[in-house]
């Protein structure tokens, strides 16, 4: 039901569009209370889980009320 993070659109913070090939998705504006509770029970649960797993940041929801998504920069020093 695509509120899980096998789904790449909803383990990058993103809502599926018409473009994916998700059936019975509920990753949508249209169950934004289910899908606010998923990110709600996962992030309980491991508090990175919305962490991107590529590049130099990370990416996740702001809140689980929000479709906004907050993006921190992890910059290495070396000495």
């Amino acid at each position: 039901r695509c509120l899980k993070l096998y789904c790449q659109c909803f383990a990058s913070s993103q809502m599926c569009e018409s473009t994916c090939r998700c059936l019975s998705c509920m990753n949508t504006s249209q169950h934004e209370v289910a899908r606010n509770e998923a990110i709600k029970t996962i992030l309980i649960r491991n508090p990175s889980a919305f962490d991107t797993k590529f590049g130099s940041g990370s990416s996740r929801p702001t809140s689980p009320n929000s479709n906004e998504i907050s993006v921190t920069s992890s910059k290495k020093v070396s000495h």
